[in-house]
């Protein structure tokens, strides 16, 4: 990593860096800190095919009043995140780059460099979620709410993480956004990979192999592995008078196994590298996400090992994928999360 540049800034006694991009959610972030007395150092990294972002971002700035510095992160980010999705998509795993994103880049290497340039020690965004007494607490906004993404910061590192979208609603952020005539007021969110508008254009060419019954019967020919995801309907190119699902992807022997609805629900996941954001305990109900959307499930830890456990739904939930991740909440609060295994 590297600085590209930077305007001055001067240390105080209630520095932050606020990560912003150019959109409306991290220029209202920095704009509420700037309100609530911090000594704000608007930080903006410059990504792999986002060429506007630091002008962007820049603008943002200026109209703040705030200092600001572009780090080239690209380099760091096309090995830690980038290249990761390439070769979770090639095992057969359905990636999530932003939970990755944010564990090992923005509030990991990103968080770390800028530290150590600056030594200021807290950082906000403009995620939708909430840290309170250091915990990380869903998003007010539950239709916009984040917390899903960040799981995986360290526990120790909370107390110095902002986030002041969090208790606001998306209108509320557009709205303090045209108080100031933000041009960023009603820039449209972004939907997609922050790196690519088609995760396939990163895999190397696939071979063909077989689509296979629960039974192991040959019922057609995928493209390519990386075509299909656990829990997929449309798209894998068999007629039948009732839908296939995508039930497993196996590397190993280039196989595609599909099947019925009902065969794609699964009571119980197993989950490795696990992060603790609190206390857990076997047996205890906890509300559980396999994926950010929807609201939390009740479900148990029922074996629990170092960084590993093994987590129950008392109902079935739906298609569970190898890569995804499963997020356990007490009430608002996340408590723990980890990657899904198969």
């Amino acid at each position: 990593m590297k600085v590209v540049s930077a305007t001055d800034f001067t240390p105080t006694s209630k520095d932050i860096i606020a990560l912003i991009s150019g959109g409306v959610d991290s220029a209202v972030t920095s704009l509420l800190l700037k309100r609530a007395g911090f000594n704000v150092l608007g930080v903006t990294m410059m990504l792999p095919g986002e060429s506007d972002a630091p002008a962007k971002a820049a603008k943002v700035a200026e109209k703040v009043g705030i200092a600001h510095a572009v780090i080239d992160v690209r380099a760091e980010f096309e090995n830690l995140i980038i290249d990761g999705t390439r070769q979770a998509y090639m095992r057969g795993e359905t990636p999530s780059p932003c939970v990755s994103c944010n564990r090992l880049f923005k509030f990991g290497a990103v968080w770390d460099f800028v530290r150590g340039e600056t030594g200021v020690e807290s950082i906000a965004t403009g995620h939708y979620a909430r840290i309170e007494k250091g915990r990380l607490l869903r998003g007010a906004d539950r239709g916009r709410d984040q917390s899903y993404f960040l799981y995986g910061i360290p526990r120790e590192r909370l107390d110095k993480v902002f986030f002041p979208c969090g208790d606001r609603t998306k209108d509320d952020i557009r709205r303090i956004a045209r108080e100031i005539d933000m041009e960023v007021s009603e820039r449209a969110d972004s939907m997609e990979l922050c790196f690519t508008s088609d995760y396939r254009d990163l895999i190397p060419p696939e071979e063909p192999g077989d689509i296979l019954s629960v039974g192991g019967e040959v019922m057609g020919v995928h493209k390519g592995i990386s075509f299909y995801t656990v829990g997929q309907r449309r798209g894998i190119g068999i007629a039948a008078p009732e839908p296939y699902y995508v039930l497993a992807i196996n590397p190993a022997d280039n196989t595609v196994t599909v099947g019925s609805r009902e065969e794609a629900y699964k009571n119980e996941v197993s989950v490795k590298r696990v992060n603790f954001l609190g206390d857990v305990e076997a047996g205890k109900v906890y509300g559980g996400k396999i994926r950010s959307g929807g609201e939390p499930k009740p479900c148990r830890i029922v074996n629990l090992d170092g960084d590993s456990m093994t987590v129950r739904f008392e109902v079935p939930v739906f298609a569970p994928a190898a890569g995804q991740h499963c997020v356990l909440y007490e009430d608002d609060a996340v408590m723990c999360g980890g990657e899904i295994v198969l």
